[in-house]
């Protein structure tokens, strides 16, 4: 059986062949057809898909894994794109909306909402990856143009930080209110007792307020952003693939990865 899709092939029939040792694959491609088979068969599997198999070139596995992180992660911008619109997302940030990032895909790099820069910084690592003056050969890739790996990482990396990090903050939000209440209603309480006949309405109407305040009062993009990255992790395992990778590569540094281990 060929280990192809032939034009016409039905959807439900595509890669119906059996799993091929990398040794036995032929093809000039045969390292991103080996760990794009090893993610059809189980992409939960993190230590097998990283893991570098005996006799491959190293600088060749982790170029062909960024390829495929990259195809595989517009998967997820696609998932975030409805809810992630400019009015909603003026700006790009991860950790706090008052630390935001420069779309560096432009020249000169510039502010933009929170998909563009995710879109752009997408394109261009695809652009970068594909290109022949970087990486002139698939089946030689230099320490040169690995070199370049570590900055493009750290960039699609903030995708997923944005996705995942953005509904921390609504539990932030949601502290400092309780916080303020607790430091400059207290005093009130104390003067006013709960129910008391002499308590000003605007302190009942905004005590009741803080008390029944809840994460279901945020707005939306609070936690559509974390819904997306849930549900897209529990199929793909990609955020975790994508730690697990840089750090054993050495691409990026373990304490730079701001999303805890999934």
């Amino acid at each position: 059986m060929p280990s192809h899709n032939p034009p016409g092939t039905m959807a439900a029939e595509l890669y119906d062949w059996e799993p091929e040792d990398l040794e036995e694959m032929t093809s000039n491609l045969a390292t991103h057809q080996y760990i794009q088979q090893l993610v059809r068969i189980d992409p939960h599997d993190i230590a097998k898909l990283v893991a570098l198999p005996e006799g491959q070139d190293v600088n060749g596995w982790k170029y062909e894994h960024m390829r495929q992180l990259c195809i595989e992660l517009n998967g997820l911008v696609l998932a975030l794109a409805p809810g992630c619109t400019p009015e909603k997302f003026p700006s790009m940030y991860t950790k706090s909306p008052e630390t935001t990032f420069l779309c560096a895909a432009t020249t000169p790099p510039r502010a933009t909402d929170a998909m563009t820069y995710i879109t752009n910084t997408l394109d261009h690592a695809i652009g970068q990856l594909c290109s022949v003056k970087y990486f002139e050969s698939r089946a030689n890739v230099p320490d040169a143009s690995v070199k370049r790996l570590p900055s493009l990482a750290r960039r699609l990396y903030r995708i997923f930080s944005h996705a995942y990090v953005e509904s921390l903050h609504s539990l932030h939000h949601r502290t400092s209110v309780m916080l303020f209440a607790f430091v400059h209603l207290l005093p009130w309480h104390i003067l006013y007792p709960p129910r008391s006949e002499s308590t000003p309405g605007w302190f009942r109407t905004l005590t009741t307020r803080v008390v029944s305040w809840d994460s279901t009062n945020a707005p939306d993009s609070y936690f559509q952003h974390r819904e997306v990255f849930d549900d897209f992790e529990a199929n793909t395992s990609l955020c975790k693939r994508f730690h697990a990778f840089v750090v054993m590569y050495n691409i990026m540094k373990a304490d730079s990865l701001d999303i805890p281990d999934l």
